[in-house]
């Protein structure tokens, strides 16, 4: 089990976006929130083998913390929890948050990498 923490990919293409991704991430993994409050168009992505597991994604404003205790459930431009299930799916994020966090649930052999792009 390992605590599986955001990185910055630094482009040298478009300084006005981040891409920050968390992964490879297993089952057993848990996840460090992500601070994102700039960023009010972001979009998610999940690559890897999904090993039966659902990639969704939440995010808090709870702006005063240094670790956020609630969390919600993002939704997708449809109004849909984001709940991806197959490798490269790619979703719009509803609502901007301060904090970001992906959530894995089931599966019994994942090994995926979430990517959050933001602008």
């Amino acid at each position: 089990m390992a605590l599986i923490k955001p990185v910055r990919i630094q482009s040298p293409f478009d300084t006005d976006v981040v891409v920050y991704k968390w992964g490879p991430a297993t089952e057993a993994d848990t996840y460090e929130a992500l601070v994102l409050p700039l960023k009010t168009d972001q979009t998610m992505q999940n690559i890897g083998s999904m090993g039966g597991a659902s990639m969704g994604l939440s995010g808090s404003l709870q702006a005063e913390l240094t670790a956020p205790t609630v969390f919600g459930v993002l939704k997708d431009a449809q109004g849909t929890a984001i709940a991806h299930t197959v490798t490269g799916d790619v979703d719009t994020v509803l609502e901007a948050m301060y904090w970001y966090i992906p959530v894995m649930t089931g599966g019994t052999s994942a090994s995926i990498t979430t990517y959050l792009f933001g602008k």
